[in-house]
């Protein structure tokens, strides 16, 4: 995860945008705090030169991270998710703190529509995409999907621990989906009136039980008419002799 910040911010940093916006809050700071300094010294050259210096600055410190597996930012870093991790586990306090973070985020309302529109935009896009014949995220998942089967093939280690883990899932998720199941079909034949058992029987099965039908007439003349004719033939038999 701190790889991927670090580049993503490394990135950030080099894009014109994000140069120009530096340079525009150097410059209006300037014009805030030193205001008789506009008048003598060109405020505007001197932001553009302090946001370079800044960006080279943030750049190489990020670079040097990103070289270095050992870096003291990198070990501060490792130091403190650990830290986090304990306190998480084990201190009261930062537990109750989470929850009430979990709590104040499930009854916000603004939160709510604000996440509802975005999957619903999520969604749009992704219906959109996927609907054009060079959809990126087919492309994408096309690829990831590859390279994950290429590695499960050639990674005996970790094929054996995903077919470990949706071994023990099916073992632990079976009864439990099975009761469920089970439950659910039970209490929505129970609540069926007699007008909805027909009409789910003939939409489901209406076609087998035609079939069914149609194969009993069928074989119900043959026998009958088989009958017929054997009992026309003793008839005759009886007659002759």
């Amino acid at each position: 995860m701190l790889d991927q910040l670090i580049d993503k911010a490394a990135r950030l940093l080099q894009q014109p945008s994000t140069q120009e916006f530096m340079t525009a809050k150097l410059h209006q700071w300037l014009r805030t705090e030193y205001r008789r300094l506009e008048k003598f010294l060109p405020t505007q050259w001197l932001s553009e030169q302090g946001a370079q210096v800044a960006t080279r600055a943030i750049v190489s410190t990020i670079a040097d991270i990103n070289e270095d597996p050992h870096h003291p930012l990198r070990r501060s870093f490792d130091r403190y998710v650990a830290q986090m991790i304990r306190r998480i586990e084990h201190d009261e306090q930062t537990g109750e703190k989470l929850q009430q973070w979990q709590r104040a985020l499930l009854d916000n309302e603004t939160l709510h529509g604000y996440m509802g529109q975005v999957l619903t935009d999520v969604r749009g896009y992704m219906q959109a995409d996927l609907a054009k014949p060079d959809s990126r995220l087919r492309h994408h998942l096309q690829t990831m999907l590859k390279e994950f089967g290429d590695t499960l093939a050639e990674n005996k280690a970790l094929n054996h621990t995903v077919n470990e883990a949706v071994i023990n899932s099916a073992v632990y998720l079976g009864p439990q989906v099975s009761d469920f199941l089970t439950s659910h079909i039970r209490t929505t034949i129970e609540n069926w009136d007699e007008r909805e058992m027909a009409e789910q029987i003939e939409l489901n099965i209406g076609k087998d039980l035609q079939k069914v039908r149609i194969n009993g007439t069928i074989v119900g003349g043959l026998i009958g008419g088989i009958l017929f004719f054997l009992e026309r033939g003793i008839d005759v038999l009886v007659s002759l002799a």
